[in-house]
């Protein structure tokens, strides 16, 4: 499942990528930001609420939103032009916390490929 997220998450990046060098209108690729952003928030909620009593599948599901806050937070900017500057310190955050899941994975969920995945 998490794979399925990561193909969004390669989308969104390219489609961020081609708007930042000027070939797309930011907010088209706005939409899309706001669509990933949504599922990433929508998704890990559904995995928490139906896996309550498992520690394992509580933190796999956690760092997603992560990533989807970023996207939602991109996206509605784009789409209401407002000042983003605050992007930078979210993702300041985010690279913290990457730390911390990429330790987690490697250390108590022996998830080597997730653990590199985090650090990237």
């Amino acid at each position: 499942m998490a794979y399925v997220g990561l193909l969004y998450v390669g989308a969104v990046l390219f489609l961020n990528g081609v708007m930042l060098l000027g070939k797309a209108d930011p907010k088209s690729i706005a939409v899309f930001n706001v669509f990933v952003g949504g599922l990433q928030v929508l998704t890990p909620t559904v995995l928490i609420v139906a896996h309550l009593d498992d520690p394992t599948a509580l933190l796999n599901a956690s760092g997603i939103y992560l990533f989807g806050f970023t996207y939602l937070y991109v996206g509605i900017g784009l789409l209401g032009d407002l000042d983003t500057s605050g992007v930078g310190w979210f993702s300041l955050f985010v690279a913290i916390m990457a730390v911390g899941y990429s330790f987690a994975n490697f250390r108590l969920l022996g998830d080597g490929p997730f653990g590199v995945i985090w650090l990237y």
